[in-house]
């Protein structure tokens, strides 16, 4: 059972890693007369595809700090540098025009970045 775990979650890596690369994203891109993300975007709106891969992500990330508990203390002691830079984007609400878009914006920030501090967990044992 152990196993299948193990392959499910490199697997589940592997399909986030090509989302977040945009390799074959959105899967609504390659149909004529359909929006793609930048489009939505310009157009103030936003992509159900890529609200789902967020969500799932975010899920995802949840459950891997709870099963990998031990390692994460030390990851986000390593990783200060990009949890400071996370954080000043949260700040950057209290002085913009649109505070809105700029927490939700600073939530995609802080949910790709945890997960490189999750793709971290590996090589520290």
């Amino acid at each position: 059972m152990q196993f299948l775990v193990e392959r499910l979650e490199r697997f589940l890596t592997f399909v986030f890693l090509l989302i977040a690369a945009t390799v074959f994203w959105p899967p609504n891109s390659y149909f004529i007369g359909t929006r793609t993300s930048a489009q939505a975007a310009a157009a103030g709106g936003t992509n159900i595809f890529d609200s789902v891969a967020f969500a799932a992500l975010a899920g995802f990330l949840g459950i891997a700090i709870l099963v990998h508990w031990r390692k994460f203390p030390r990851l986000m002691s390593c990783a200060w540098p990009a949890l400071l830079m996370v954080a000043f984007a949260f700040l950057s609400a209290v002085w913009s025009d649109d505070p809105d878009l700029v927490v939700r914006r600073a939530a995609g920030i802080a949910v790709y970045t945890l997960f490189g501090i999750y793709l971290e967990r590996d090589p520290l044992g």
